[in-house]
């Protein structure tokens, strides 16, 4: 989790400052800062600020000291964020980090906003509007607005007077937004104009007719970071917010009202914004979505959007219409990928999310662009691009999921594997699975025994799971996040943390535990060492929801769990796998799991299910890491082939795994080592009858000092 933003670090000293003049008046620091960069606002606009006060109903201004506000002013200008961007972030009263959470408020980064303001600056022509519904302190428009200042102040002024519109429901972000916007003034009536553009409300209402009087044809430009609260509260939420995975978790009679209260306004509120959209696959509406509709509304035709929003437009189920509609409006649409390495918020750093700009109008152009972006310490840039033909979309899925590709050669890798392939989830493909999560880690907490009795059975967690392997770790001490776990050198030192009696075990729950089954691990992520975490889950045993297990509709079960195993383990299913995923593997994400066609009763697939079980009792046939991994490349090397893949296309998937043997002695001059990465490219380069003299080369000089390939994490 990263605590501390880019801009929060920059803007550290400005902050300081303006903490040293709430203090002495803590009961009104709100009121305090916000008077003070009005006041700043007003210098640089040459506005007087008595009269912008009595202008805008605020009241008798609190004393300021002359000295401070020099300092803020100084502190603001050091850290080289426009004077504008820097003020409206300063404005933001909600800092909390778990708050923004729970508002789903996320406040844009002036990097980012730079980032969204570019289409709108690169497409403007005086008299063009442009509005933000869910604006907060204003960042997104001042940023417009600091474009133009920078070609013209004129452009800048006229643009706040009559071309700048806004929302939102707090009355203290519109004051941000307005003090942020005073600076391009040139007289209180610039102000007062720009403030009869500003809506205070919701603007998802449909009794709000605000948009519509004002621009009764459409905007030309929306610009928006929306928040990404999903519209829900639950128990488990609740929960959350106060206590801890692991804990004994029982509500009060008073917080289950509670929590009933909030699901049924929640409910209220999400039929009341979206029971007209007709744009939800079901499930709680999120807000991005629908700030996303209001866009696609309210923006004129030609028009253009500017949007940054989490990555579920391109991968969540629940987005398909919405995907869909976005395809068919947009005469261009180009998304950019981003992750939160640069610390564009206070979140984790690999939590993915795009800029989506779409140019509205007809006819669309033949491909979409997706670009892969980053950040700098002054800007965001793209670190690669590749044009995606929107005919290829709709044949990768039927739900129009966009696979986050980086260059040709990987849009030409996943298109072949996908047309040599089958999605795991296919109704009509070979694999029929049933996905059931078993018990859940949370609600049944109170069912769980730590020590183990005649009737109970071991708890699988997701910790415990690896590729291969449902024991990779065992229990030592301690409860919740902080407890204690080892790697397992084979399992055979099986310590689960909890057991659970079978009596309390559901009925179809109960039978399931008693056969084998495949499981994999949920929570995952798209850069780690490995993502695909998949195990053969033993008979005698109950999983933990981080676990789902899979069974199959199959005459030959056991080697469906073996072979699904096999596969789902190999590096080139989960290559395609990290092209659609962040952090979970949901259902949804799983049955879209390109998977080798294999045909049934061949020597291939045979051999695939014998390895999978020889790896998933490494304990009981005593296999030695070397024999692991010669098994484990030749799974490997029969997928690869199954798929059709040659040598380069191997050379491509194995780079995307920089994380593998971290354990193993490097080569000289080197800072880690690749005998992985080696081992495979050279294995395969001579199954196809080629050579790759130096990446065999670098495997034996890897084996002389000890490396073995295929040790992963929890392994070693």
């Amino acid at each position: 989790m990263s605590s501390k933003t880019h801009s929060d670090t920059l803007l550290k000293a400005a902050v300081d400052a303006l903490t040293q003049v709430e203090a002495r008046r803590p009961e009104d620091a709100t009121e305090v800062r916000l008077s003070t960069l009005e006041l700043l606002a007003c210098e640089v606009a040459g506005i007087d600020y008595g009269r912008y006060r009595a202008a805008f109903g605020l009241g008798a201004a609190p004393e300021l000291p002359a000295d401070a506000l020099r300092s803020i002013s100084q502190a603001i200008s050091a850290s080289s964020i426009p004077l504008a961007l820097a003020l409206a972030a300063l404005s933001e009263t909600v800092k909390d980090g778990r708050e923004r959470q729970t508002l789903g408020s996320h406040f844009t980064d002036f990097r980012l906003a730079h980032a969204l303001a570019e289409p709108v600056l690169a497409a403007y022509a005086e008299g063009m509007t442009v509005v933000d519904p869910a604006a907060g302190s204003g960042i997104l428009l001042a940023a417009v607005a600091n474009g133009l200042a920078e070609v013209s102040p004129a452009l800048a002024r006229n643009f706040i007077r009559s071309e700048c519109f806004a929302g939102d429901v707090q009355p203290i972000a519109l004051r941000g937004l307005r003090l942020s916007l005073t600076v391009f003034a040139h007289s209180l009536a610039d102000v007062r104009e720009l403030d009869a553009h500003l809506f205070l409300g919701d603007s998802l209402s449909p009794h709000s007719d605000f948009w519509h009087q004002h621009r009764p044809s459409g905007f030309d430009f929306v610009i928006a970071n929306p928040p990404w609260e999903r519209l829900r509260s639950t128990a488990h939420e609740v929960i959350e917010r106060s206590k801890t995975y692991g804990e004994d978790l029982q509500l009060t009679s008073r917080e289950l009202a509670l929590v009933e209260e909030d699901r049924r306004r929640a409910k209220q509120y999400a039929t009341l914004v979206s029971g007209n959209s007709g744009k939800s696959n079901g499930g709680d509406p999120d807000l991005y979505r629908l700030f996303t509709e209001w866009s696609l509304r309210f923006a004129a035709r030609p028009g253009l959007i500017s949007l940054l929003v989490p990555a579920g437009l391109i991968r969540s189920k629940t987005d398909k219409v919405l995907r869909a509609e976005l395809l068919d409006q947009a005469r261009t649409l180009e998304i950019k990928v981003f992750d939160n390495r640069s610390k564009f918020f206070a979140i984790d750093s690999r939590f993915k999310f795009l800029h989506v700009v779409a140019e509205l109008g007809k006819p669309p152009q033949p491909f979409l662009t997706l670009n892969h972006a980053l950040g700098d310490a002054r800007k965001v840039y793209n670190a690669s691009s590749v044009k995606v033909p929107r005919a290829l979309i709709a044949n990768f899925n039927d739900d129009l999921t966009i696979p986050e590709l980086r260059t040709e050669q990987e849009l030409d890798l996943y298109t072949r594997m996908f047309r040599n392939g089958t999605l795991f989830g296919d109704a009509l493909g070979q694999w029929k699975p049933h996905v059931v999560r078993e018990v859940d880690m949370t609600r049944n907490r109170r069912d769980f025994v730590r020590e183990r009795t005649s009737d109970a059975v071991p708890v699988i967690e997701g910790r415990m799971v690896h590729q291969f392997r449902s024991r990779a770790k065992r229990y030592v001490s301690g409860s919740g996040r902080s407890a204690t776990w080892e790697p397992s050198k084979d399992g055979s030192d099986f310590a689960p943390q909890f057991w659970m009696e079978k009596s309390r075990l559901p009925p179809s729950v109960a039978i399931r535990s008693e056969n084998l089954r495949a499981g994999f691990c949920d929570i995952t992520g798209q850069t780690n060492e490995r993502t695909l975490l998949a195990a053969a889950i033993p008979p005698g045993v109950v999983s933990g929801n981080k676990v789902p297990t899979i069974q199959f509709d199959s005459e030959n079960h056991e080697g469906s769990v073996y072979l699904w195993t096999a596969i789902a383990n190999s590096f080139a299913v989960d290559w395609a796998l990290r092209r659609s995923m962040t952090t979970t593997l949901n259902f949804f994400i799983l049955k879209s799991l390109i998977m080798p066609l294999i045909e049934s009763g061949t020597p291939v697939q045979a051999r695939l299910i014998r390895l999978g079980q020889e790896l998933a009792d490494i304990s009981a046939l005593s296999l030695t890491p070397e024999q692991i991994a010669t098994r484990r490349l030749e799974v490997d090397v029969l997928v690869f082939e199954a798929f059709q893949l040659n040598v380069e296309d191997v050379r491509l998937i194995m780079g995307d795994f920089p994380l593998l043997d971290r354990s193993q002695p490097a080569l000289p001059g080197e800072a880690r080592s690749s005998v992985t990465r080696d081992t495979v490219v050279s294995r395969y380069a001579q199954r196809a009858n080629s050579s790759d003299r130096r990446a065999e080369s670098r495997r034996e000089l890897a084996t002389e000092l000890g490396a073995v390939s295929y040790k992963v994490g929890a392994q070693t």
